[in-house]
């Protein structure tokens, strides 16, 4: 299921430009059994201001976010209660429902958070890859599959390419203000079993789902 919530403010949200862990925890106050779900969530969208000196970033009104679970569970969003995110409070006005179904063997997306691709190395440190290396593709397969037979018992072939349509961009998270982790926005040719793109569509693509990365939705 994937899920758009949408929130307003009386006053502007403030909040760090590194919102990640923020919004995560957000999401786990509203939804309790967050740790044994297989998720991801996306960025914030809305009219907004970026304070760079500052490091802050502020939303004027009504602003919104999605959420995508594999797992078919009922999720209860208290509509109309105020909440505190960060030190703001906000208040939840309504809230899309839209099952995630995947009937084509082909799918083009784009990303509502960004993708990363990482391998840890024996010396401690970590390799992010970008799309101008073969490998950055590759991983993506590789961890696809690996989700997919996970969470339905199949291993796929499955495809990921780069949409001739999109361009990256390189997008840089500071999380927690512990490591930074490097992703990357764009739109991917993604080809193989439904049940593997529906996969991707609820879970995510690449790595650190859970952390509000790599959230991706079919490009009209």
């Amino acid at each position: 299921m994937r899920y758009c919530i949408y929130l307003s403010s009386e006053s502007p949200v403030y909040l760090p430009i590194h919102y990640n862990h923020i919004l995560r925890g957000f999401l786990f106050n509203l939804i309790p059994q967050a740790e044994k779900l297989h998720f991801t969530y996306s960025n914030f969208f809305g009219k907004k201001r970026i304070n760079k000196e500052r490091k802050r970033i502020s939303f004027l009104s009504s602003f919104h976010f999605y959420v995508s679970i594999f797992e078919d569970v009922e999720v209860e969003f208290p509509v109309g209660t105020e909440l505190r995110l960060g030190k703001n409070r906000v208040r939840i006005d309504k809230v899309n429902a839209v099952p995630v179904t995947v009937n084509e063997k082909s799918i083009k997306v784009k990303t509502l958070s960004p993708v990363t691709v990482f391998q840890s190395l024996p010396n401690g440190k970590t390799l992010y890859h970008r799309p101008t290396n073969g490998e950055f593709f590759k991983k993506l397969e590789e961890d696809l599959k690996e989700k997919t037979e996970k969470l339905t018992g199949i291993r796929p072939e499955i495809s990921v390419q780069p949409s001739p349509e999109g361009v990256f961009k390189k997008a840089v998270v500071q999380y927690r203000n512990r490591f930074v982790i490097e992703a990357w926005k764009g739109m991917f040719d993604l080809e193989g079993d439904p049940e593997a793109l529906r996969v991707a569509l609820t879970v995510g693509l690449g790595g650190r789902n859970s952390q509000g990365f790599g959230m991706v939705a079919t490009a009209v």
